[in-house]
């Protein structure tokens, strides 16, 4: 309970201090007063693609548990992803997602190696997303003759996207190299300390073998597009907040600079990026979206985005750890 408090606390601090050093006017309680304009109407519409992006993920993990001896219903998987999400914006860079899965899908009755190839099938799924929509958003900001700060920002996309669609295709088809990689990783100094961790999830993810490699091209191709269909909702929670607070934007360029900043927050230290999210949007937005509106959009698409699993994620998905019922750890081989 503390650590999740020192969390909450950290990503408050580092939100609301970044976008005052990026936008230190629009914290202004007159500019802040804007998000007066919504009514619950507008509230209950912006909520709509995050419950769609639940709905998504909840079905990928129905998906991958498919044809199992222990196979989720959707509400179970609805409840593995909120717990997921919310293992992810209470940890650095969101590194507890895959966690949050596997304790939940474990105590549904999945085997623990079993609920491992979920969880990574989850991250590949994601990774392969970010490696072809990170650069289609770059070439749609660009096209749009959107000027970016950094003169490299193209080439760092290029290789970001590069490394994610070669990790993915490593954890799934080329497995025993990416564990060998990763206990090469897991030696250094730096991780040894984690190495009672890492080296059962490395075990459990040997022992789930090449499961989903052997699958068909086009089970691969579903599984894919399921997994960019459940992203696409969740990138325009930002563009709804603006339209509820009657504010003028540029929707094209808030959507890519959404894909495009999100993709680099997974190597951000700070719990759920928290500093980063805030900063590098309001920075990327200033200038195409009207007024001193959008340090208050940026407020409410956080609390939308990040902040509401620091609640519904102990309600709905550490209710179901809590009562769900504790099955016996047994290894299947499907």
């Amino acid at each position: 309970m503390t650590r999740l408090l020192v969390a909450f606390v950290v990503s408050l601090v580092l939100g609301v201090t970044s976008i005052y050093l990026v936008a230190p006017d629009g914290l202004a309680a007159d500019a802040l007063g804007v998000i007066r304009r919504l009514d619950a109407l507008s509230l209950a519409g912006i909520a709509v693609p995050m419950l769609l992006w639940w709905l998504l993920s909840g079905w990928r993990i129905v998906f991958l548990t498919r044809g199992t001896s222990h196979p989720t219903s959707l509400w179970q998987g609805i409840q593995t992803h909120v717990l997921g999400t919310f293992s992810a914006v209470a940890t650095p860079a969101g590194g507890g997602n895959s966690i949050g899965i596997v304790f939940l899908l474990n105590r549904f009755g999945l085997p623990t190696d079993r609920a491992v190839s979920v969880a990574v099938m989850c991250l590949v799924g994601d990774l392969a997303f970010f490696g072809w929509a990170a650069p289609t958003g770059y070439l749609a900001l660009r096209l749009a003759r959107i000027t970016v700060p950094l003169e490299q920002f193209g080439l760092l996309v290029a290789l970001l996207s590069a490394l994610a669609l070669v990790v993915s295709y490593l954890l799934v088809f080329r497995l025993p190299m990416a564990i060998s990689l990763l206990r090469r990783l897991s030696a250094l100094p730096l991780l040894q300390r984690f190495h009672g961790r890492i080296d059962p999830f490395l075990r459990d993810l040997a022992l789930a073998g090449e499961r989903y490699s052997r699958r068909p091209w086009h089970w691969h191709v579903r599984f894919h597009l399921l997994s960019s269909g459940a992203r696409l909702p969740y990138f325009a929670v930002l563009n709804l907040v603006l339209v509820g607070l009657l504010v003028s934007a540029e929707h094209l360029v808030v959507y890519a600079a959404q894909v495009v900043l999100h993709a680099f927050a997974f190597v951000v230290p700070t719990p759920g990026a928290s500093g980063y999210q805030e900063a590098a949007i309001t920075y990327a937005l200033k200038g195409h979206v009207g007024g001193r509106s959008l340090a208050a959009a940026v407020i409410l698409w956080r609390l939308y985005q990040h902040y509401i699993y620091f609640l519904v994620g102990p309600l709905i998905g550490g209710l179901a750890l809590a009562t769900g019922r504790n099955p016996a750890a047994v290894r299947e081989n499907d």
